[in-house]
């Protein structure tokens, strides 16, 4: 993306994420499958499932200012035991998402993150933060929200899993 007010002129969209256990991303992706063949081609399909823990736009010539400072906090945390759980909908972006069980462990590292300085001196705009931790199945699903709802009305589901790496 090109940006003419920023000093390299080159931005990039850099996103802190935690990547579930190979058999909660299967479950992600026969979910997406079973939606994809009740309403075709959607937002999201087939996009790799994780939990989203920060997503920023910063001038490229910051990555590595950013990555340091990730490192510095994410080395200082432990594994964090998570739960996926439910299929859930954030009605406002027509999204549905398999539901995760916050831990106080994930939601001290999203506060950590969200407080270091590279991080907090950021403008607002340019950071957005998944308050809710979830696996997207579809989002922007607008004119086949209702639709998506109904085909996941009956499932029931929740499995446990180790978030010991975050990738970025």
């Amino acid at each position: 993306m090109y940006n003419p007010k920023c000093i390299n002129a080159y931005v990039a969209v850099y996103l802190l994420v935690i990547s579930p256990s190979s058999s909660v991303k299967n479950v992600v992706l026969r979910l997406r499958a079973k939606l994809g063949n009740k309403i075709g081609i959607y937002p999201a399909r087939y996009s790799q499932p994780h939990i989203t823990i920060l997503s920023v736009v910063i001038d490229d010539s910051l990555e590595h200012k950013l990555f340091n400072s990730l490192r510095k906090i994410i080395a200082q945390e432990s594994p964090i035991s998570m739960t996926a759980h439910g299929i859930e909908c954030f009605p406002s972006n027509k999204t549905i998402y398999v539901g995760i069980r916050e831990t106080n462990l994930f939601s001290t590292l999203s506060k950590n993150i969200w407080r270091s300085p590279f991080v907090s001196g950021l403008p607002k705009e340019f950071k957005t933060s998944s308050y809710v931790p979830h696996l997207t199945i579809g989002r922007s699903l607008n004119y086949n929200f209702d639709s998506a709802q109904n085909c996941f009305k009956e499932y029931s589901y929740e499995e446990s899993f180790m978030a010991d790496s975050a990738l970025y």
